[in-house]
């Protein structure tokens, strides 16, 4: 489980990243070191001690305290997560995977004298996303058309100069996929643009053995057929607590003094109220302090369209865009395919339901009012029967 302890001056978050990533600013690309960032937002010494003190007192075991101070993680057993938060676990079985996962219910109620230094405490009630339904079409009649070497030549990726400084760039893959590193090392046999071999410098999580996923291995082998010999971290969370996870993710970003300038993230939900709100609150603060430092987070727009219906169930009468790619400290990337072949004009994918939309948890940011101005006024709206969030986030 995991302790969110609660920030210091996250009021000034906002403010701080837009102006270090406006170039109109002055303190553009000024952004904080770890350790600053670390300062700037450490939860205050009363509140850490609370947290600490607490889960010592359930009988914690492997307590580990994140170095800027807002994260404690745990191990504690069911007795003493019941005992603790004055829930009970029971058993659920998807009737369609057969999958069964334990979860607490009954809510999470913790001391007054706790419950003033926390955000949220995770690890033990969220349950997975849904897994897709049938793999979407490529658009492409030759498999294995779209390589490295040809994005690269599209995109002009080639003539990248060499700073000589050391370039992090990393996935996080959830859900149970882990990656498989023969599987890795065979594929960039075959396709690594300069015949370079491909290993992961560091893995952030558990790596779990089992049968290599489809997303992580795609992710984690195109981020480094494109990435130019840059060093490839992998975080990795093989529990089905998804909203869980991304708060852990969120804190692992920021763990160490070194860490990756770009992340992808292929992962989210379209389900509006998915994760619960403390846990988007905490998210967005997560991101926005890893922005901070000048980590720069991608993010799949999602598989649903509209986000009308959804794998994780319809949002009755409402559209929604893809969570965690709403946040709008983060990049939300959809898809594109080639109009013809493999080369020349591309548009937006027809192919699956690139997901887009404006977002019910976060208003837009000051950067996109007039995009979203210019485009509500020149587009065709959908109709009256579905709601859509005319002030949040595009």
């Amino acid at each position: 489980s995991s302790d969110l302890v609660r920030r210091t001056n996250t009021e000034s978050l906002t403010a701080k990243l837009l102006s270090v990533s406006d170039p109109k600013s002055p303190e553009y690309l000024q952004h904080l070191s770890w350790e600053e960032a670390g300062e700037a937002f450490r939860p205050k010494k009363e509140s850490i001690e609370a947290v600490l003190s607490w889960l010592y007192g359930a009988g914690a075991n492997a307590v580990e305290l994140h170095p800027h101070g807002d994260i404690v993680k745990a191990e504690l057993t069911v007795q003493q997560l019941e005992s603790a938060t004055g829930g009970r676990f029971e058993r659920f079985t998807n009737s369609e995977t057969g999958r069964v996962i334990d979860r607490l219910t009954g809510g999470v109620r913790v001391p007054v004298s706790v419950a003033d230094h926390v955000d949220t405490f995770t690890g033990f009630h969220g349950f997975p996303l849904d897994e897709k339904k049938s793999q979407a079409k490529t658009g492409v009649s030759s498999a294995g058309a779209v390589t490295p070497k040809l994005i690269n030549t599209l995109y002009n990726v080639t003539q990248v100069k060499k700073s000589g400084k050391r370039n992090i760039q990393a996935i996080a893959q959830f859900q149970g996929q882990y990656v498989s590193k023969t599987d890795l090392a065979g594929f960039c046999n075959k396709y690594e643009p300069e015949g370079k071999s491909c290993a992961i410098s560091e893995f952030h999580g558990k790596n779990q053995v089992g049968e290599p996923g489809i997303e992580s291995m795609l992710d984690t082998e195109y981020v480094m057929g494109l990435g130019q010999g840059s060093e490839t971290w992998v975080y990795s969370y093989p529990s089905f607590d998804f909203c869980s996870d991304l708060l852990t993710f969120g804190g692992d970003l920021t763990a160490n003094s070194t860490f990756p300038y770009s992340v992808s993230v292929s992962y989210g939900s379209q389900k509006i109220d998915f994760c619960d709100s403390a846990s988007i609150k905490r998210l967005s603060t997560s991101l926005q302090k890893a922005a901070l430092q000048g980590i720069t987070i991608m993010i799949s727009s999602g598989d649903d369209g509209s986000g009308h219906v959804s794998r994780q169930g319809t949002n009755t009468g409402k559209v929604a865009p893809s969570y965690p790619a709403s946040i709008p400290w983060v990049t939300a990337v959809g898809g594109t395919y080639f109009v013809s072949g493999t080369s020349g004009e591309q548009e937006a994918t027809t192919q699956f339901g690139s997901g887009g939309g404006f977002s019910w948890d976060f208003d837009a940011p000051s950067y996109q009012t007039d995009a979203i101005k210019s485009y509500l006024s020149t587009t065709t709206l959908p109709s009256s029967s579905y709601a859509y969030a005319k002030s949040g986030r595009g």
